[in-house]
């Protein structure tokens, strides 16, 4: 697996730029791999644009950061509906990204769930500290096809010492 931009790092380029930035690392990555886009701008609209982009680019999974500039705004309801848009339109899976400490913004975990459901949202990599959150999330995802994956080293070994993982 291959991630490419989905740090902090993606402010610093145009959009044309970090299509180009998949499109060379899907020339270079085998396709046995997959690769993982940062999609992600402050409107739906924008980020359906780029995730198409960013498919036809080659990826194979685009993970999306919340919107959040307009924090007043970011409700669980307004999040819910921007997700399940961008999945909606999008060619490739998603996956949520919920990382506060760059947002402000937290991903409720009923949202969490809920975006869970759709089928074209197929996982969450959850940076925020919440090892309860986590273990919620991830009790009530299990029947499904859903994977939350650790935002950072130290946010894995938290879950690791304090969150049993139902291994499938």
């Amino acid at each position: 697996m291959a991630n490419t931009l989905t740090s902090p790092k993606m402010s610093y380029l145009t959009e044309d730029e970090r299509v180009e930035c998949v499109r060379v690392a899907r020339q270079t990555i085998p396709r046995n791999r997959l690769l993982i886009a940062g999609s992600a701008m402050e409107s739906t609209r924008a980020t359906i644009n780029l995730t198409q982009r960013m498919a036809t680019a080659g990826a194979d999974i685009a993970i999306i950061v919340t919107p959040n500039y307009y924090k007043a705004r970011m409700t669980a309801a307004a999040m819910e509906h921007h997700y399940k848009q961008v999945a909606d339109a999008s060619p490739i899976p998603i996956m949520l990204y919920n990382v506060p400490a760059n947002t402000a913004y937290e991903l409720p975990a009923h949202a969490a769930i809920n975006l869970a459901a759709h089928p074209n949202i197929i996982g969450m990599k959850e940076s925020g500290g919440d090892v309860t959150k986590v273990g919620f999330m991830v009790s009530e995802t299990r029947d499904i096809d859903f994977q939350i994956v650790a935002g950072s080293a130290f946010i894995k070994t938290i879950w690791l010492k304090r969150v049993r993982f139902n291994c499938r």
